[in-house]
This record gives C-alpha cells, structure tokens and sequence, in this order.
C-alpha cells in the first residue's frame, strides 16, 4: 500500500488529470472537438504504413506512418474492431508531434500537449456513420501506448462498456525509477449518449472508486521492484469477477 502511494504522488495524479481535463475540455469544448475530429476523419488512402512494433502485448500492434499533408501525425494503430458503443465499431490511434497545430485559440487554453487521439467509428441509432474523437495527454513528454482494447458487460446497472488499457514510460534515472506507468480506463455506453459529441463517456467515478485496477506501476520504482497485476486483458476481466462486477461464466 505504502508503494502504491508513493507511486500516485509522483505520477498518477498528473495522469488523472490529464485525462479529466482533456475529457472535459475548456471554454469551446465542441470546438474542440471539432479540431480533433479533422484527424480521425485522415482517409485510409493518405496513410503509408513503415514498420512495425509491438505494445507489452500482442493484441495490438504499432505502426510507424506517415500520413499526406499532416505532418504533425507521426505513428498510429491500426483500425481495430471493438464492440463499443454499437456492434460494428472501430478505433484508431494517431500518435501526434508536441505542438500539433490547432486554432490559436484553442491552443492557448490548454496546459498540456496532447500525445495520442482516438478515433471511434461507430453508426448511430438512425444508421448514420459517425467518427468521435478522443485525446490522451502526454505524461512528461512521453507518449501513450494502447496495450489493448475490449468491451465487458458490467453489472450494477453499468452494462457495456470498452476498457482500454494504456501504459507510459515511467524511467526517471535519478530517482531510480524505470518501468511503465499503467492507466486502466473504462468507458459506459450507457453513458456514452450524454458525452453531447466530446468523449467517448468516462467512467470517471468507477476507476476512482476502484483505483488498484485503474492505475498503476510496473517495474522498479525508487529502488523497489513493484508490479501491476492487471495489464493484461485477462487479469481484468477476473479482477471484475472478484469484485462482483461482471458475472462469472
């Protein structure tokens, strides 16, 4: 316990807040939105993939890309089908530059840069073809990475919802620190309508009532030798059965 706090008080609550500040957005959050979705909506045709690597696991793979006429947009995932908010959806990840370029005006009232945004697909419930954007900060300059991505049925009146899992490097040499800083985030269809177009719906207030399985540390930190135990699609899903969230096949 004593770890996972010292842990949270050097990262975990610049991660969070990040993430509650990019959900939430400032003064013209549609705006915003709207700037964002302008990279999500990069045709397939204007993309060239280079190389390939590989995130901690093998459920999803990186790309180095380059992508016609957005040269702030420097990697991106594939297209990976997720069923989330409706049957039929996918996701993308576009890795972007620091400094991407945004109106003025909406680049002067945000603290951060952002690292990564997702683009979801999905058809809406009169058939038409959507694309929602949502961003991810960078933790100390260093980009976020998608280990993996799936939906799970949630009880409590919670029902589907997307968990997306999402690891930065966390090596600070001088506090003899090295490893990845894990952020386990979920996101509720049942919330997903009252997003009004910005987010993908947060489950805000579950990952913070159960903040062992939504954020953590892998590695060493300070010294010692830590672990998160629930970076793998896996061990959340069992997490959530122990927890009487998801019911026991």
């Amino acid at each position: 316990m004593e770890t996972v706090l010292k842990m949270k008080q050097i990262w975990v609550f610049s991660v969070y807040a990040m993430f509650v500040i990019a959900l939430l957005g400032y003064l013209t959050p549609q705006a915003y939105a709207n700037e964002l979705s302008k990279i999500c909506k990069i045709p397939s045709s204007a993309i060239t993939y280079k190389s390939e690597t590989r995130a901690s696991t093998d459920a999803i793979s990186l790309y180095t890309v380059s992508v016609a006429d957005m040269g702030s947009v420097r990697a991106a995932s594939q297209a990976l089908e997720v069923d989330f908010p409706n049957p039929g959806s996918s996701i993308q990840f576009f890795y972007l530059n620091p400094g991407i370029e945004l109106k003025p005006e909406l680049k002067a009232e945000r603290d951060e840069e952002i690292g990564m945004v997702g683009c979801l697909r999905y058809v809406d419930e009169r058939g038409k073809n959507l694309v929602l954007p949502q961003e991810f900060g960078n933790e100390t300059g260093v980009d976020p990475q998608v280990v993996d991505a799936f939906t799970v049925q949630l009880s409590h009146g919670i029902g589907k919802t997307m968990v997306l899992i999402v690891r930065w490097n966390g090596d600070i040499p001088a506090l003899e620190t090295r490893g990845y800083l894990y952020n386990t985030m979920f996101f509720s269809a049942r919330d997903f309508a009252n997003a009004k177009g910005v987010g993908w719906g947060a489950l805000d207030s579950f990952e913070t009532k159960f903040s062992d399985i939504s954020e953590g540390f892998e590695g060493v930190l300070e010294g010692k030798k830590v672990a998160y135990p629930y970076k793998t699609r896996e061990a959340v899903i069992e997490h959530l059965k122990k927890l009487g969230y998801l019911a026991k096949s």
